[in-house]
């Protein structure tokens, strides 16, 4: 009896410590993709993503990601908002906004301004590189 209950000890621990834990991302709830081609010739692929809201109801979690490409189709660079949105049942409000940026191909991203006033989050910014004119960024995300 003792080695039964030593064993069912033993098999306990091992399985609480092997990490049975399962993370998850953040759930999707809808999800849209659109490419547009601009007068100097970048190419703008935008996504733009709603989260399902898992911790309390009355918070709502949306992005944009935008990925710029140069001339060649070279990427320049990848941009995301990222905004958390609370409801009191008559008014949205921003409770968080902020962003996500990785560079390419000696392309560098700067002078980003974020404004997370009233319902919306909105962010500017500018991509620049030697030799090539610089690319403004702007994109927002209003309480969905």
């Amino acid at each position: 009896m003792k080695k039964l209950i030593s064993f069912f000890t033993v098999f306990g621990l091992i399985f609480s410590m092997s990490g049975f834990c399962f993370a998850s991302g953040p759930v999707i709830e809808s999800q849209t993709v659109s490419v547009e081609t601009l007068e100097d010739g970048t190419t703008v692929e935008t996504i733009f993503t709603i989260y399902k809201s898992v911790s309390r109801l009355r918070d709502k979690s949306a992005s944009v990601e935008k990925n710029y490409f140069g001339a060649g189709s070279e990427k320049a660079a990848s941009v995301t908002l990222y905004a958390t949105f609370s409801y009191d049942g008559s008014d949205a409000w921003c409770v968080s906004a902020y962003s996500d940026v990785s560079e390419y191909n000696n392309w560098r991203y700067g002078s980003e301004n974020i404004d997370d006033t009233d319902n919306r989050a909105k962010l500017s910014a500018r991509l620049t590189k030697s030799g090539e004119s610089s690319k403004s960024v702007s994109m927002y995300i209003r309480a969905c």
